[in-house]
């Protein structure tokens, strides 16, 4: 079911672009959907960057690793009931994702990381019981419910798959 006032009106974009009811079916088809679009890239799309201070296709796809890890992080931390507020994704994105040196990998070895890591979190997000997936949690001064970040976590994907095909594959 998708969740309704269940986290901050900002990430309202993300959860708009996941319609599916069953949130595990929506990331199990997801996997196909990110291959076939990142496969088209050539490895001059993968390292372009459609204007000065924004990411390469490498970079971004290393965003989606640091998200997808941070907010299962909070997945787990809500759905087990820990209630202390957290800043643990206040930051300045850009420099992160120049930290984690993502343009020095290749976009295979990134797909295959982030394969995993999504893989893992699938079966994490299927064990929780619909009482886990209702519990609501603070992480950098927003309140956001279980079930709420497992739509997030998706659409927040979708947004920048969207982003590739539009800005880097139309290049």
């Amino acid at each position: 079911m998708i969740p309704v006032q269940e986290y901050p009106a900002r990430y309202q974009r993300y959860l708009d672009l996941v319609s599916e009811d069953s949130i595990l079916e929506a990331y199990d088809h997801q996997e196909a959907v990110r291959h076939a679009i990142l496969s088209r890239l050539s490895p001059e799309q993968e390292s372009f960057r459609y204007a000065r201070d924004k990411w390469t296709c490498r970079e971004v796809v290393g965003h989606l690793i640091d998200v997808e890890r941070i907010f299962s992080l909070r997945v787990m931390r809500f759905s087990r009931e820990d209630s202390k507020p957290r800043q643990d994704f206040d930051f300045d994105k850009t420099e992160y994702v120049v930290k984690g040196r993502y343009e020095v990998r290749s976009l295979q070895n990134l797909t295959s990381e982030f394969d995993h890591i999504r893989k893992s979190n699938i079966i994490f997000f299927g064990a929780l019981d619909a009482e886990q997936m209702t519990k609501v949690g603070t992480a950098n001064n927003d309140n956001l419910s279980v079930r709420a970040l497992l739509y997030i976590i998706l659409g927040h994907e979708r947004h920048h798959l969207n982003m590739i095909e539009k800005l880097y594959l139309s290049s």
